[in-house]
């Protein structure tokens, strides 16, 4: 080759002049500098290219006569996207001109994610605009380089709505697809939990949940105050359902109060009309109904519905607080103690009985009282067998009844003392004492049915019975002075 030849190296513009019949000599035009050793090679698109040589360095030389830099293209590689073809075929590479607009669409492979954002290398490049379709497409602009770009992904996310309960989560209201949901359900003064309802947002159609093993959750489960699950993919609308509490006093079997759907007063205490009740279960030290009618109220607890009177129940087993005047026991059978504030009219009381409690006073007009019995100042005493024994307050009062020894009854007026010679007295009125009957008061116009262990034959000289037979139980009426069996 004669004379010289200039070539054009990369950007900014290098001229360069190669000479010498085998092209050995190549000199930088502008800085002089000469390189050595030229290879002669075509690339992909069929142009003619001169790499040359200069110790660790290359340089790509386009021959004079090729093609405009506006004509050469260049390389456009996609990830998680395709290009959309005009044809509608897709491909994730292809060679553009400067300028040219490139439909691409992303293609999250992932179905619990979408298309978030795109990245580019290099970085900077911000030709990339979204199209107005249907089909979620996109317009690049190529740029005077190779350009790979990226489609990144998030995880989907849905509005999760909660009506009557409360949810965290730092993204406000919106639940990434299968993320870690929890909803506690704020149960409102007077209504207890009867359970969820998950519908689809903005209409009546029925959500399954699942917990995480795949199960299929009961949101009418009145126990799952507190609901985990993972979230699903769609827009849903939760909402606690609440209704009235149970406000009726009603007893179990088992002789403590139904709590089922009574309102749960701080955790601890359970209320209801006029009466309150606490659980050793929540924490308290003893099982303990409060009666505190608003008016006056009488219990039968010979009934599980003890105001109503319906039901039967063997035995009432919690402590019991007549805790007004306005409560009035009439019947039952007691196994605990009882805090008599108000009126007992009737009933069998096998633990202690306190009758008032100061500064509280009480009434106790009949009854069977197994325990022992503690009437407190101001408190009145007019009938009842107290087999247990009675302790007095100072200023209290006791008219009537029938009493076993311990009792002070000497010098009330009234009370007189029952005597039986060379006997025990088994029982009275049906009332049994685990070491029998001794030192009995009572008072006068009292009906008594007494059994001993032996034989009775006449009470203050009198021969019992019509025909004056013999007999271990007798039945009398009490006399103003003492009876001698």
């Amino acid at each position: 080759m004669f004379g010289t030849e200039v070539y054009m190296v990369g950007e900014p513009e290098v001229k360069v002049k190669i000479s010498g019949s085998n092209k050995e000599t190549i000199t930088d035009v502008n800085g002089k500098t000469t390189y050595g050793g030229l290879t002669v090679g075509k690339d992909s698109e069929g142009f003619q290219k001169f790499i040359v040589q200069e110790k660790d360095k290359e340089l790509v030389l386009n021959q004079i006569g090729a093609p405009d830099p506006s004509e050469v293209k260049h390389t456009l590689t996609l990830n998680d996207a395709v290009i959309v073809k005009d044809d509608g075929s897709t491909a994730t590479t292809g060679k553009y001109k400067e300028g040219v607009t490139v439909k691409i669409k992303p293609q999250i492979n992932d179905s619990k994610k979408v298309f978030s954002r795109w990245s580019i290398d290099p970085n900077g490049f911000e030709a990339i605009v979204p199209n107005d379709d249907t089909e979620g497409t996109y317009t690049l602009t190529m740029p005077g380089y190779n350009l790979s770009v990226r489609a990144e992904s998030t995880y989907r996310s849905y509005p999760l709505t909660v009506v009557g309960g409360t949810f965290e989560n730092p993204f406000g209201n919106r639940v990434e697809w299968s993320a870690h949901v929890t909803v506690k359900a704020n149960v409102p003064y007077g209504k207890y939990f009867a359970g969820w309802e998950a519908k689809e947002t903005g209409t009546d159609t029925a959500v399954t949940l699942r917990d995480w093993s795949g199960k299929v959750i009961d949101l009418m489960d009145e126990k799952l105050t507190i609901l985990r699950f993972p979230m699903p993919d769609k827009a849903v609308t939760l909402t606690a359902v609440y209704k009235d509490c149970e406000k009726k006093l009603v007893m179990k079997a088992d002789g403590t109060p139904d709590l089922t759907h009574v309102y749960k007063e701080n955790g601890r205490r359970y209320v209801g009309d006029g009466w309150w009740y606490f659980s050793v279960e929540d924490g308290s030290e003893v099982n303990a109904l409060y009666l505190s009618p608003d008016e006056l109220t009488e219990y039968d607890f010979a009934h599980t519905d003890p105001i109503g009177k319906t039901g039967t129940l063997e035995a009432v087993n919690c402590i019991i607080v007549e805790y007004n005047t306005n409560a009035t026991i009439v019947g039952g059978t007691f196994a605990e103690e009882v805090d008599n504030r108000g009126t007992i009219q009737n009933g069998t009381f096998k633990g202690k009985v306190y009758n008032g409690d100061t500064p509280y006073s009480g009434k106790i007009e009949n009854g069977t009282f197994v325990g022992e019995v503690i009437n407190s100042n101001n408190s009145t005493i007019t009938g009842g067998i107290f087999a247990g024994g009675v302790k007095r307050g100072e200023t209290d009062v006791i008219s009537g009844g029938i009493f076993n020894e311990g009792t002070a009854l000497k010098g009330i007026n009234g009370a007189h003392k029952i005597v039986l010679e060379g006997a025990q007295i088994l029982s009275i009125n049906g009332v049994s004492r685990a070491n029998g009957w001794s030192n009995v008061y009572t008072f006068a116009e009292t009906e008594l049915t007494v059994e001993a262990s032996q034989s009775i034959y006449n009470v203050n000289g009198e021969t019992t019975g019509a025909t004056g037979l013999k007999t271990s139980t007798i039945k009398f009426t009490m006399r103003r002075t003492k009876t001698s069996c």
